[in-house]
């Protein structure tokens, strides 16, 4: 019976000493990788000789890369999106919540200090029934101070464990915040030259439907002066009505991406207004290494 019991015993003083156990530091797993594509070697595509290991710098800023593009108010819009947008300001918050985590859990390495002061009165009312006015009245009144202090000894690695695992975690939330930064600044630029594009097919646009309107007019003369017929009078309309139907479509599409560029930027859409410049003809610049596809 004195046996079973010291084992009972000794089984239950390990109990608690299992359950802080923290598992082996994690380790990154091996993934064999090849030297080269067997397509390179082969040469199977005859761009194999511009091909190169990547080597994601997510985390890392790309800089101001739209200024490749030498537009002046698309330099003047890309840096509102890191000040004012939304999106963009939540992923500041979740960053400055993991930092802050840091803290806390390296907070937990040293003693905890903990104190709950409280103050209470009591005093007996003139009023009530079976007062007696004769005896002292004074009432009373308490004041508790206590202190706490608390340490835990880190035998097990929890702490640590806490304190790599908000790091790593931190590390992720940078990295959310870049790829979100770069996410909205790319999408500010295609709405911006899709506005740009808009523009460029509108004043086409327009241009077409001032012809057509001269070929009504000559069209309708040449009717009533009785050398042409109905139809061809009917046709040159038709063909009109289709020019301006498409420029009020183009107008359109070009204010839904003006205001896409008023949120990205911060702003409500009918603050917003980018006066109409035609994208020009030549052909964009070389993109330099590095700048994101």
């Amino acid at each position: 019976m004195g046996r079973l019991r010291a084992v009972l015993l000794g089984a239950a003083a390990v109990l608690p000493l299992a359950g802080c156990r923290v598992g082996p530091k994690y380790k990154v797993p091996a993934v064999p990788a090849p030297p080269a594509f067997k397509e390179a070697d082969a040469g199977t595509y005859k761009e194999t000789a511009d091909w190169q290991f990547a080597h994601p710098e997510d985390t890392l800023p790309k800089g101001a890369w739209w200024t490749v593009f030498h537009d002046d108010p698309l330099n003047a819009l890309e840096p509102q999106v890191e000040t004012a947008n939304q999106t963009l300001a939540q992923a500041d918050a979740n960053l400055r919540a993991a930092r802050a985590q840091i803290r806390i859990q390296n907070s937990r390495r040293y003693p905890q200090l903990g104190a709950s002061p409280s103050v209470a009165g009591e005093r007996y009312s003139a009023e009530r029934p079976f007062f007696n006015p004769a005896n002292a009245n004074d009432g009373e009144a308490d004041l508790l101070l206590p202190f706490q202090i608390s340490y835990e000894v880190d035998l097990w690695g929890r702490i640590r464990r806490g304190i790599t695992e908000a790091q790593e975690d931190t590390q992720a939330s940078a990295a959310d915040r870049q790829t979100a930064l770069l996410s909205l600044q790319a999408e500010l630029a295609m709405d911006y030259f899709e506005v740009r594009a808009a523009d460029a097919e509108q004043k086409l646009l327009n241009d077409t439907v001032a012809q057509y309107q001269d070929a009504v007019r000559v069209t309708n003369n040449r009717y009533v002066g009785g050398i042409a017929v109905k139809s061809d009078l009917t046709q040159a309309e038709t063909q009109l009505q289709s020019a301006k139907v498409q420029a009020a479509d183009v107008g359109v599409r070009r204010a839904q991406f003006e205001h896409a560029i008023a949120v990205l930027t911060g702003k409500p859409p009918s603050e917003l207004t980018l006066p109409p410049s035609p994208i020009s003809a030549t052909p964009p610049p070389r993109m330099p290494p590095g700048v994101p596809a």
